[in-house]
């Protein structure tokens, strides 16, 4: 449907075309920001991690891709943002949170699990009456809408019968085609360096922190939660594709963020806050010179 709409908009031309995926991707680092800072980010600590991912290899190559993974990040994030400030007490649209569950679930297979994390949080609050009913309401009942419309997609694309389906699940799992978990694992070690170089390194090293930190741990179990497990699970798909880790832009971005604004905390209060966004924005400068060169590998294998 995004396609249809941009290349009706841009006269069929193939920046239309791709403008789901590009545009997407822009507002994903917009989205990102945001998240951040709702969480409690500082502002200078949001715009090095967003600058971080955003000249990694894995952004600059498959961003403009028009694939699932990236058209469904947007959906994604702007759904864990609303869902943030709900969990921090903030004044969230109802509207908002029940369409973003819903095109959560209708944009994509990675995008459905948040939706459904979410869901499921709200549901348990509304059980337990923790939260406000309302808003808590919200995200269950877009879930459920959505899903709905998903469940008749499927009835009516694979007519009637969900064999298909059912196939291409049992394929990317790997049943199929048995694949040895240290296949597996080298594989995601090779991309996780290609893809993503030292920001892979510099992001743990953040989510360490993130779950450590009482502040940050619930956003950062859910997007490490909703993420990580997913190229483990659907195998197949991880070792022949190395753009299956797309969405590990959302938890490596929380990592870099919460792990930057711990760095300029301390410095600042030693004095030293200016000296650190000056090596910092060297170092992100000479990081975006050396992707220009960054090769890869081939999309597939």
């Amino acid at each position: 449907m995004e396609t249809a709409g941009a290349e009706w908009l841009g006269f069929g031309t193939s920046a239309a075309t791709r403008a789901p995926a590009w545009v997407g991707s822009l507002i994903v680092l917009v989205l990102l920001g945001r998240l951040l800072r709702e969480s409690g980010v500082v502002p200078a600590g949001a715009g090095i991690a967003v600058l971080l991912v955003a000249t990694a290899p894995m952004f600059l190559v498959y961003g403009t891709m028009l694939d699932t993974p990236m058209t469904s990040l947007p959906f994604g994030v702007g759904l864990l943002l609303v869902w943030e400030r709900a969990r921090r007490g903030g004044e969230v649209r109802l509207l908002t949170a029940g369409v973003l569950t819903a095109l959560s679930v209708l944009a994509g297979w990675q995008a459905l699990l948040p939706a459904a994390a979410v869901a499921s949080w709200a549901a348990v609050r509304l059980v337990r009456r923790t939260g406000r009913r309302s808003v808590d309401l919200a995200f269950p009942v877009g879930g459920l809408a959505g899903g709905l419309l998903l469940l008749f997609w499927f009835l009516w694309a694979f007519g009637g019968s969900f064999r298909p389906l059912l196939d291409q699940f049992l394929y990317r799992t790997g049943q199929s085609d048995p694949l040895a978990f240290g296949d597996v694992l080298g594989a995601q070690r090779r991309d996780l360096v290609a893809m993503f170089g030292v920001v892979a390194f510099l992001a743990l090293v953040g989510l360490v922190l993130t779950i450590r930190s009482p502040r940050f741990r619930g956003l950062a179990l859910l997007a490490a939660g909703v993420t990580i497990p997913y190229p483990f699970v659907f195998r197949s798909g991880a070792v022949n594709h190395n753009y299956w880790n797309y969405w590990f832009i959302l938890p490596m971005a929380i990592g870099l963020g919460v792990g930057a604004d711990a760095l300029l905390s301390y410095l600042a209060s030693r004095g030293r806050r200016e000296s650190v966004l000056v090596l910092s924005a060297a170092g992100m400068a000479v990081m975006l010179a050396l992707t220009a060169w960054v090769v890869p590998g081939p999309p597939s294998r």
